[in-house]
């Protein structure tokens, strides 16, 4: 974190699951414009599965290799 405005993030996951091992990860890059707005760009793998965050769940499609781009606003 540098000055509360920009988050850099490496994120890892593996399993095992019998024989087969796999492995999820990803470099994220996150920006604060004032305390309503953040973008945040993602590169690498990610699980897919359900997700659940302060109170609420969603399903999240998982990929490989890929980038995501998101931005959050409070209103």
């Amino acid at each position: 974190n540098f000055q509360g405005k920009i988050t850099l993030t490496y994120l890892y996951e593996n399993e095992l699951h019998k024989s087969d091992k796999m492995k999820w990860d990803g470099y994220d890059v996150s920006i604060n414009f004032g305390s309503y707005l953040q973008c945040g760009m993602f590169y690498g793998s990610q699980k897919g599965g359900l997700i659940c965050a302060n109170g609420s769940c969603v399903y999240s499609p998982g990929f490989e290799n890929g980038f995501r781009f998101v931005i959050r606003s409070i209103l």
